[in-house]
């Protein structure tokens, strides 16, 4: 039985290692804030390194599918500002605020209480509308 390869389950993918790469991460900062274990905290980031391999993968896989379109890394294309956020094809558009987090580029999404990583999510942006500095 093969895998399923499908663009959506390809991108559900890509967004399980963003978390896990997360977590990771977060967990091999507070042990080494904390003294711990010098090979046990290389171990952790190893393991991130091995999930961000699988991830390029994965979006040089979606790449594939999608043809002609250049699946870029969010930090090439996408800087801190306001943009309009379309997720999915012929829905409305929703102004989002793009910022700088910890862990990379999240987004301000209207309804939400708490910015999300801009990996997780699978619509289009337009813009930036307005530059770092703006409100939405």
């Amino acid at each position: 039985m093969g895998e399923d390869n499908s663009i959506a389950t390809l991108r559900a993918r890509v967004s399980a290692l963003v978390d896990q790469e997360g977590a990771l991460l977060t967990q091999a900062f507070d042990a080494s804030k904390q003294g711990g274990d010098r090979r046990g905290v290389d171990a952790l980031f190893a393991r991130v390194q091995a999930l961000q391999v699988e991830r390029n993968r994965l979006q040089k896989e979606i790449g594939s599918l999608l043809g002609t379109r250049r699946m870029h890394v969010a930090a090439e294309v996408w800087q801190p500002g306001v943009y309009d956020y379309r997720p999915e094809a012929g829905s409305d558009t929703v102004r989002v605020r793009v910022s700088q987090g910890p862990l990379g580029l999240q987004v301000e999404l209207p309804g939400r209480s708490a910015p999300v990583r801009i990996e997780t999510l699978h619509g289009a942006f337009d813009g930036p509308i307005i530059g770092d500095d703006a409100k939405v």
